[in-house]
């Protein structure tokens, strides 16, 4: 995995803002990546991981949630008994029916910084921007720079060089 420093010094800043952080970009660029990025960072910095929420709904395990209320149910028995700031990090979050209610809803009624991810289209729409105006931070992500793609290049071919040698063995 390659770091996404650009975008990652670019979040750490806004760690602990009132702000929901709203990160988009095409399809395949690196968003649930640097979710997972940060949350290693939050890890680093002695957050419990019972007090980071991490959901992909891309995955079946979240199947089950589609609109506000199942999120909000979802959300409220994980963080029931949870001392201190809850992170939440919804990756995909657009497909949950009504998710802009839900997110504006826990900025009130928990203490808690939000993350959240989707395509430009679909997450950037009216409703959003009706809902949580004012009261987020976008940062649209782009895929690999030049010099990212020769990092993951160079960390392929480390990789390779090292199979072959032991293939030779």
């Amino acid at each position: 995995m390659i770091k996404r420093k650009f975008y990652l010094e670019k979040i750490v800043k806004l760690i602990d803002t009132e702000d929901i952080k709203v990160i988009t970009g095409v399809r395949r660029c690196g968003k649930t990546v640097l979710l997972k990025q940060i949350i290693d960072e939050l890890e680093n910095r002695g957050i419990a991981s019972e007090n980071i929420i991490y959901m992909s709904f891309e995955s079946s395990k979240y199947k089950n949630i589609r609109n506000d209320d199942d999120l909000d149910e979802f959300i409220f028995s994980k963080t029931n008994n949870l001392n201190g700031k809850i992170y939440l990090l919804f990756d995909e979050i657009q497909k949950v029916k009504n998710w802009e209610v839900s997110l504006n809803s826990y900025r009130v009624d928990l203490e808690c910084d939000i993350y959240i991810t989707g395509s430009n289209s679909q997450l950037l729409s009216g409703e959003l921007a009706t809902l949580i105006s004012g009261r987020y931070i976008s940062i649209n992500m782009l895929p690999f720079s030049f010099k990212e793609l020769i990092q993951y290049m160079m960390k392929c071919m480390k990789k390779l060089m090292k199979l072959n040698y032991l293939n030779s063995i």
